[in-house]
């Protein structure tokens, strides 16, 4: 009796739709400061924003966020969930956009999952403040885009 050895060829890996790179290359070492509820879309940015190039700070609800911006002797690019505990997003652009020192030391990207909701709750000091509205699910070069334009309004 003879044996026939089959061969295993492993299946072929699909092919990954190439990303492309942010509008303008972050400058080395610039923080992003995320402040988001949802432990998984936080983990996910950051994972992003890290492979990306950018060190990234954390805070899970908006106060505990509103202090690290109030504390940073650094200037903070600032991506910012509409809706949080202890302080929404909408809260936290009103005090920013009221403190002079704040304003003008970080600058915002709000992401929400309502983006009409979002305009009608903060829309105009999301125009004092030139923050971008990214919707959820994000797409990841949008927010790379959006994160690589803050970084040049900040500098």
């Amino acid at each position: 009796m003879t044996q026939t050895r089959r061969r295993h060829t492993p299946p072929l890996a699909s092919p990954q739709p190439a990303r492309r790179a942010p509008a303008v290359a972050a400058p080395p070492a610039q923080t992003v400061c995320v402040i988001e509820d949802d432990l998984d879309i936080r983990e996910s940015l950051r994972y992003l924003l890290e492979d990306a190039g950018y060190c990234v700070i954390e805070a899970g609800d908006g106060l505990t966020g509103y202090r690290l911006l109030q504390q940073s002797a650094e200037r903070l690019i600032v991506v910012l969930d509409h809706k949080l505990p202890r302080m929404d997003g909408c809260d936290m652009l009103e005090l920013v956009t009221n403190d002079e020192t704040l304003r003008s030391q970080h600058v915002f990207i709000l992401m929400t999952a309502s983006p009409k909701r979002a305009e009608e709750d903060c829309g105009e000091h999301l125009e004092e403040l030139d923050a971008p509205l990214i919707p959820k699910p994000f797409d990841i070069d949008e927010v790379l885009d959006a994160v690589a334009d803050a970084a040049v309004r900040l500098n």
